[in-house]
Parts: structure tokens; sequence; C-alpha cells
């Protein structure tokens, strides 16, 4: 077995841009999910006698994507050491994820609570808020250990 050296994780890289990526999710897909397709999904909650009212939604919602904005760049992190660093790589790690977060999105439409329309118009603006802040996260990654790897040239 061979056995290859990964870097280690570096928290003053990864939570940068991780909540970087989180706040492009933000800014692109809670305009749209809660100003455009918000009103339409109300209207069949409410159908099915579901009223969504909590002051803590927003919250929520907000928070989670900061979370997924980490795990984003901590699934690029740790897939830069096999595929190489980049826009390439971002996307992929961002694929990854992006995919199964909305293969669970859609449980809702194959159990009938949520139209695939409502779906697809969530899923639009999740996808790019994704793959915009996935990049972007990346890319302040990459800065950010170019940095430190220039400090720690200058020590040797």
């Amino acid at each position: 077995m061979t056995t290859t050296h990964r870097s280690a994780l570096s928290l003053s890289r990864l939570l940068p841009g991780g909540l970087l990526a989180g706040l492009f999710v933000n800014l692109i897909d809670i305009p749209n999910s809660a100003l455009l397709v918000a009103p339409d999904w109300n209207r069949v909650l409410a159908a099915q006698g579901i009223v969504p009212n909590g002051p803590a939604i927003g919250a929520y919602f907000t928070t989670v994507h900061f979370l997924y904005g980490v795990l984003l760049v901590a699934t690029y992190a740790i897939m830069r050491d096999r595929f190489g660093s980049g826009a390439w790589t971002a996307l992929g790690a961002t694929g990854l994820l992006l995919v199964v977060h909305r293969m669970f999105g859609f449980g809702a439409v194959v159990m009938g609570q949520m139209p695939a329309s409502i779906w697809l118009r969530f899923s639009l603006s999740m996808v790019a808020g994704s793959l915009i802040g996935g990049v972007a996260g990346a890319w302040l990654y990459e800065r950010r250990a170019a940095a430190a790897a220039a400090v720690a040239g200058v020590r040797s």
C-alpha cells in the first residue's frame, strides 16, 4: 500500500473561504427563494394545512447556507490534493455536494408535497449560488494558502 502526503486542513484558510462561499449562496439563493418562490410555495403549503410562521426561518436558512459554504470549501480542500487546485476542482467539489443536496430536496416532490416546478425554481438559485460561491471560496482558500506559504518561506 502506497501512502501519499495529504496537506492538513487549515481552519485559517477553510473558514474565510467557506464563509465567502456561504455569502454568495445567501446573496443569490435567499432573494430568489424568499421573494420569488416563497409566495407560491406558501400557497401550496397552506393547501396542505401548513403555515410557515416563525421568526427563526430566515435565520435558520441563512446559517445553514454559511455552514454549507464551509462544507463546499472543505470538500474542495480535500479534493485538491487529488485533482489539483483551481476552478475545475472547485466546480467538481461543489457539484458533488450540490447533487446530493438537490436530491434530498427532490424528496418533497417524490412525496407529493412540492410541485416539481417549485423545486426547480428553488434549485436554480441554489445551483447558481453554489457554483459561484464554491469557486469564490476556493479562490480565497488558495489565496490564503499562498500567503501562508510565502510567510513560511520568509521564515526559513
